[in-house]
């Protein structure tokens, strides 16, 4: 089945489970529950106002509340353009290490070449507001990765997020955004044109959906999945308590490869280098050494995979 198709398959599923989210504000694990029970009785890719007697029974809303609700969220999903999709984690495309996760994203929201879900992704994340030294050591990395055309995943945010977005443009390699935003919406005002051009040229991905309205902690929860989106983490520098301290915790939580560079280990103004160098999956890099020359080994495909990624993705295994 091609994306379109999945598009079209999934927008009614979506669209079901945003009335109940927006109708009775519930988790996606509160959700989730609920859509297996009531998919024994009736297909979840079918209208909801088909069927909207046993929704309500089984989530215990009024009809009438349910129908509104549906009217508009409809609306607000018929907003979606040609080249923007809907994924689950049954469809192919969904990024395999986010299917390693407890409770992987019902919903993911793309828009441009979704092919590049299909391949590993190295992230790059941190400061907000680097040094001239944060800055340099996260254009060398980015250009030694595109040079081994291996695709970028980072958020949108100014500072580093930012500067590995640009360097890999810059270099023509492949960019992946996940942004803190429903796609309609702009994740950070100043990059809106470079949100744009990602869209068009690379990959913009989020897990909210059209009806959401971006929140201050959709920031934290996209720092989340940025680690476990990707295969490796690569913190260029940052501040202690900073977005991309949270995402080397979830990242070294996975067991995944976790990069930082030696001015950061080495300085001594930072507490949390110190509270996670003992665990087994931190690497310390020198930015004279950076060599990806040995990062990328074929392996045989996991049988569990669900992508036709023939190369595997090993970040400086030792």
């Amino acid at each position: 089945m091609n994306i379109e198709k999945v598009r079209d398959k999934n927008f009614i599923y979506a669209v079901n489970y945003e009335t109940i989210i927006a109708s009775l504000s519930l988790t996606n694990s509160q959700a989730l529950s609920l859509f297996s029970t009531i998919s024994s009785s009736v297909s979840l890719y079918e209208p909801l106002i088909l069927h909207v007697a046993l929704y309500s029974e089984v989530f215990g809303v009024s009809s009438t509340l349910l129908i509104d609700t549906y009217l508009v969220v409809k609306k607000e999903f018929l907003a979606l353009k040609s080249n923007e999709y809907i994924i689950t984690p049954l469809d192919e495309w969904y990024p395999y290490e986010l299917l390693k996760t407890p409770l992987p994203p019902p919903f993911l929201y793309l828009k441009g070449d979704v092919s590049l879900l299909k391949e590993p992704l190295v992230a790059i994340t941190g400061s907000v507001s680097p040094t001239d030294q944060g800055s340099l050591v996260t254009k060398e990395a980015v250009r030694e990765l595109v040079r081994h055309n291996i695709a970028v995943v980072s958020g949108l945010n100014k500072g580093i997020e930012g500067i590995a977005h640009l360097e890999t443009l810059r270099n023509k390699g492949k960019a992946v955004a996940l942004l803190s935003s429903p796609l309609h919406e702009v994740s950070y005002p100043p990059h809106a044109s470079l949100q744009s051009f990602i869209g068009e040229e690379g990959l913009l991905v989020t897990p909210f959906a059209p009806t959401r309205r971006g929140k201050r902690w959709f920031v934290s929860i996209q720092k989340e999945l940025l680690a476990h989106i990707a295969h490796s983490v690569i913190i260029s520098e940052e501040r202690d308590g900073g977005g991309g301290v949270k995402c080397a915790i979830h990242s070294l939580n996975d067991h995944k490869s976790t990069y930082i560079f030696q001015h950061t280990h080495l300085d001594r103004s930072l507490l949390w280098p110190r509270k996670v160098e003992r665990s087994p999956y931190l690497k310390v890099i020198k930015r004279e050494s950076i060599d990806f020359t040995h990062l990328i080994r074929p392996v045989k495909k996991n049988k569990k995979k669900i992508t036709e990624t023939e190369i595997q993705l090993s970040l400086f295994d030792e």
